[in-house]
């Protein structure tokens, strides 16, 4: 009950000046839904299901055989039939800007890749996040779409955890390191235990964005339904929650801290950000007395390394000297790096011989992609966070309420910026595709609060030609 209470205050923290008292719809005029839930959207059932498909990855360890057959490209394509037949639609911005500039960087670094096999299969992956994050601007036009996708979105990720706990539970599906048994996804991309704490941890500002927008977003559904989805909201962070502590991953821990302290900042004024403070340190009390004694052991060897073998502190070195071999190739190849995903193949010919990824963000990309290639990355996530800061200020001054979802969006999503950037001191991220959903979500929330400002203008100089109209008849 007290973390409940807790997760309540938090979705609390910042309340929209004009959210409404009676819920508003957030189904535009022309929003089609069925039984005033289900989009009838082709194109937006297919963006749902690829986000399901790109989560869950189940050619990789669940059903092999789609693989074979190349399930993930057959999809993409009729997933993007839809979308043109719906209608494709693309607005410039700076942040579509930034991401073909980097688009081009990774093309070019590709190509001048130290080995091409090894970096085409990453390259290829990069591309199909560039063109789903086109297919999204084109899709989540309306704050009804984007709260539905996002929602798939947790769907999908509960549906992984629930996989991969009844995995660790009935069928021990684990990886022993560090002296402790570590959960492990149901796939190979994103399956390790420290990229599993990660996923749970992103997917919390979209869990508190959901919850908090949970009555605009639920107000022309069934009761019934209204009813299940905070219920399974609270479901899932609790799924999370022992998920996360069976990975045992000290980075997962520590970047859920910070969550939490990004939350609680949200309250305006110093007396309310203690109280939110507060709060974040009773929600993180709680999941401490709940935690396993081996994870608060895990956790202990950040402070103290003589708590854990010392393969663990062994670990923990293994980022700052990933971060010095990303130093060492980048002034060997300073303006483009060896090139995506040459780290690894690089180092066992010309460095220490060794097989492990650099463990952090700046390592990674100075060695893979150069000056160049790290300059257009910052330049697309300052961009993103530019989005977000922008929308977040834009939020509050929109009078309609369904301004509420873009405005809190924006929040979620400059968190989920942080949270990766705070991510990459311990993990190889750069291409993770967070980065672009994350950009992309800011970009919707800033487009539709400045579409909804524009219309209230219009509406207001209507109603004064209306008005000097009716004074000179008069």
């Amino acid at each position: 009950m007290a973390t409940t209470a807790a997760i309540g205050r938090f979705a609390s923290s910042t309340e929209h000046p004009r959210a409404a008292l009676t819920p508003v719809s957030l189904a535009g005029p022309d929003e089609r839904l069925i039984q005033g839930i289900w989009p009838r959207s082709l194109a937006v059932w297919m963006v749902a299901g690829y986000i399901a498909l790109f989560i869950i990855r189940p050619w990789e360890m669940l059903m092999p055989a789609l693989g074979a057959i190349r399930f993930e490209r057959i999809y993409a394509v009729a997933m993007i039939c839809a979308v043109l037949v719906d209608g494709f639609r693309l607005r410039l911005s700076s942040q579509v800007v930034t991401v073909l500039a980097f688009t081009a960087m990774m093309s070019i670094c590709t190509a001048n890749a130290w080995s091409l096999t090894a970096a085409l299969p990453v390259y290829y992956t990069y591309l199909t996040l560039v063109v789903f994050f086109f297919v999204l601007l084109s899709v989540a036009r309306t704050p009804y779409t984007l709260a539905f996708l996002v929602t798939c979105y947790l769907i999908a990720m509960g549906l992984y955890l629930s996989k991969a706990v009844w995995e660790y539970y009935v069928n021990d599906a684990h990886y022993f390191a560090m002296g402790v048994r570590r959960l492990i996804g149901i796939e190979y991309t994103f399956g390790g235990p420290n990229e599993v704490a990660g996923s749970i941890v992103l997917s919390m500002p979209m869990l508190l964005f959901v919850y908090s927008i949970r009555r605009e977003f639920t107000a022309s559904w069934p009761k019934f339904w209204r009813r299940w989805l905070t219920r399974c909201l609270a479901g899932y962070f609790f799924l999370a929650m022992w998920a996360m502590m069976l990975t045992n991953s000290r980075s997962g821990m520590v970047s859920f801290a910070l969550f939490v302290g990004l939350v609680a900042m949200r309250g305006r004024g110093i007396a309310t950000k203690v109280g939110y403070g507060l709060a974040a340190l009773a929600l993180i009390g709680v999941l401490w007395v709940v935690a396993p004694p081996q994870t608060k052991k895990r956790l202990e060897t950040i402070w103290n390394p003589s708590a854990g073998p010392a393969n663990a502190y062994e670990s923990a070195m293994g980022r700052v000297n990933g971060l010095k071999l990303g130093i060492l190739i980048f002034r060997r190849f300073p303006l483009l790096g060896v090139g995506p995903g040459n780290f690894i193949p690089y180092r066992i010919r010309h460095v220490d011989g060794g097989i492990w990824d650099p463990h952090n963000l700046l390592g990674q990309s100075l060695s893979e992609i150069g000056l160049l290639g790290t300059l257009a990355f910052a330049a697309l996530v300052l961009v993103a966070l530019g989005n977000a800061q922008r929308a977040i200020r834009l939020g509050p001054r929109c009078r309609d309420p369904r301004a509420v979802v873009p405005w809190r969006l924006a929040l979620a999503a400059r968190e989920t910026l942080i949270l990766l950037i705070f991510d990459g001191l311990f993990g190889h991220n750069l291409l993770r595709f967070t980065w672009l959903w994350a950009a992309g979500f800011a970009l919707m929330a800033l487009l539709q609060l400045r579409d909804m400002m524009r219309q209230e203008r219009a509406a207001e100089r209507l109603e004064v030609s209306t008005q000097l109209l009716l004074r000179v008849g008069a």
